[in-house]
Formats: C-alpha cells, structure tokens, sequence
C-alpha cells in the first residue's frame, strides 16, 4: 500500500531537537498550511502538521530549519497513541523522509542571520526512520509528548508568520 504525504506551509516556531534515551536524535516541529476553502466567517482556515524527523535527517531539520520558513515536507503518514493522565491520547503525524527550502537564498539567508549555519550546499534529506525503534521510544517513555506541550497548542496571531 502507499502512504506518501506533501505538505506545504510555514514553520510555527524552531523545532524542537534532542535524542532518546538510546541516542537517537530527532527533531519535532510543525508546518501551519492554509486551505483553498473559507469558513463562514470568510476566513481561510488553517491547519497545524506536526511533523517528526529521525537520525541524520533530524541533524539537517536542526541545523536548515528556522520559524517561519516555508518548506514542502515528503513523508509518511503515522497515527499514534498513548495514555496520558488516564485519557488516551491520538496523534497523527509526519515522519519526515525529506524537505526543501521554497524561498530564495536571500530570504533563508536572512531568517538564518545571527546562526552559524553557514553552508550552501544542497541537503541530502533521506531518512533512516525505522518504525521499530520509534515504537519502542513510545514504549519506553510510556506518554512520550515529542512536541513538549503537555496539552494542545494556543495559537495567537503572533504565532503564526503570515
């Protein structure tokens, strides 16, 4: 079967990067995409795409990714669960095989300006995810929250960089 996701937008904030308890990096962040519809209120509405990046590909998203870039995300589609507080929780999310930068190279330089990421090389983006070692990262961590909210997000207007 395919499961094969695209997503385009911009990122919310900085992602948020560190390893597991087996040394494992990953990155977490989120992609705010607008919909070609109108509420009834007359205003597109938007959508928050979590997104997780694994190993070699998490040490790129780290070191490429700033808030407010817009980039396409290629991955796949995972659905989870966990118990948190006795209330069973579900997550949908991307797990990121690649990404590409959609702006200029003034405008990423720009956004970058005051970090040390320096290089203009092209990415390699291939992920090495593999489903085992993530299922057992949720396991371990028992109500493992890889976005660090312990709750869903507010979203203000500030938040979002459009």
């Amino acid at each position: 079967m395919l499961n094969n996701s695209i997503v385009v937008g911009r990122l919310v904030r900085d992602p948020n990067c560190g390893q597991t308890k087996k040394g494992v990096k990953y990155a977490t962040f989120s992609i705010v995409h607008e919909r070609d519809n109108v509420g009834a209120d007359g205003k597109k509405k938007t959508d928050l795409i979590p997104c997780v990046a694994w190993r070699e590909t998490a040490v790129k998203v780290e070191r490429e990714l700033k808030k407010g870039m817009l980039i396409d995300v290629t991955g796949v589609l995972q659905s989870r669960s966990y118990m948190k507080q006795g209330q069973k929780v579900f997550v949908v999310e991307v797990i990121v095989e690649s990404f590409h930068g959609l702006e200029s190279k003034s405008v990423i330089n720009r956004r970058m300006a005051g970090t040390n990421t320096t290089s203009n090389k092209p990415i390699n983006t291939t992920n090495t995810w593999n489903k085992e070692e993530t299922d057992s990262l949720y396991q371990e961590n028992g109500s493992y929250d890889p976005y660090g909210t312990n709750d869903y997000m507010e979203i203000t207007d500030d938040d979002v960089p459009f």
